[in-house]
């Protein structure tokens, strides 16, 4: 069953609901941090917010919001100045 599918899945536990939203901010950030547009923008300033719905649009899963600094704990974006931590 994919990630997005486990998610979604009524029967799952609180604990499976986390550990799923875990992997999927995980996927997110690794797949958004390694785009060298995103680093380049995140040098100049800018932040995102992501948003993942269970079942949209009513039912919002979890809210992503990153930073030059998430992008620097993930070990990307070695080039980001200190104005931004």
């Amino acid at each position: 069953m994919r990630v997005e599918e486990r998610l979604r899945a009524d029967d799952d536990s609180p604990a499976t609901q986390r550990d799923t939203q875990t992997t999927m901010q995980k996927d997110l950030v690794y797949r958004t941090c390694s785009l060298k547009t995103v680093q380049l923008a995140q040098d100049k300033g800018l932040e995102e917010e992501h948003h993942d719905y269970s079942h949209y649009p009513d039912k919002l899963a979890f809210t992503l919001k990153t930073s030059a600094q998430i992008y620097k704990s993930t070990g990307f974006g070695g080039n980001f100045t200190s104005r931004h931590l």
